[in-house]
This record gives C-alpha cells, sequence and structure tokens, in this order.
C-alpha cells in the first residue's frame, strides 16, 4: 500500500498509515515491521515540521520548463 498513495496524502490519512502498519505485522518480518513503522514516522515527523508543506510549495521538477 504505501506505494499507492503519495507522501502528503499518507500525513493527512491516519487510516493509510495504520493500514501499512497492519500490512507489515501481516508480512510478519521484522524487517518489514521496521520499515512500516519508521516510513510512518518519517512522514508525520516531516508533516509536524513543515517540511511537507516546504516541498509542496516548490514546482515539480517535471513542470519546469529547462530552456
Amino acid at each position: 500500500m504505501k506505494n499507492e498513495i503519495s507522501v502528503s496524502q499518507l500525513a493527512e490519512d491516519m487510516d493509510a498509515q495504520l493500514q501499512i502498519i497492519i500490512d507489515a505485522y501481516e508480512i510478519g518480518t521484522v524487517s518489514a515491521i521496521d520499515q512500516a513503522l519508521n516510513h510512518v514516522c518519517q512522514v508525520r515527523r516531516m508533516k509536524s515540521n513543515g517540511v511537507l508543506d516546504l516541498v509542496a510549495s516548490y514546482p515539480d521538477v517535471d513542470d519546469v520548463d529547462s530552456d
């Protein structure tokens, strides 16, 4: 599920955050659980620190004309 949702959407969607963690526990490996918890924590920190707002304020690289 992690690849199906953008970071900014994940930061706002508690249900999606929980689903990522549940999916990792269903996989059952320490690596999957660590990766899921780290990803969710990182996204939540980025939101609380304002990093997501900063990133959103810049245009996408694909949208910039490189003449």
